[in-house]
């Protein structure tokens, strides 16, 4: 555990050291300010995060998750995403139809459940 920032003070692990060997799931990406996302590349290209105030940098390991509403490719396009970011996330891309979409269809074909089940 990370020494106290100061006296009578908790020090808490941030989310990225909370999912250490599990999974970090990453909700509306596609709204990630764009001065943020040089860090979070960083931790996905080292797999290694620096301590704010300095400190020896912690190895991470973690599987990623990512959602948004937003097209990505659009957000690249028009300088809101970063396309090395993108890359690095975008590898088993899902889309799934919004709700109002799928009301249309079949029965059978608004169900989604795992295999099995």
């Amino acid at each position: 555990m990370a020494r106290s920032p100061a006296p009578g003070v908790t020090a808490i692990p941030g989310l990225l050291r909370q999912a250490d060997g599990g999974v970090l799931f990453l909700d509306e990406i596609g709204d990630m300010p764009l001065a943020l996302q040089p860090r979070l590349l960083r931790v996905l290209q080292e797999r290694e995060l620096s301590p704010l105030g300095g400190g020896k940098a912690v190895k991470l390991d973690f599987a990623l998750v990512c959602a948004t509403h937003r097209n990505l490719e659009e957000a690249i396009a028009q300088g809101r995403f970063r396309a090395d970011l993108y890359y690095r996330i975008a590898h088993h891309g899902i889309h799934i139809s919004p709700l109002r979409e799928l009301r249309s269809a079949s029965p059978d074909s608004r169900t989604v459940a795992a295999p099995g089940r």
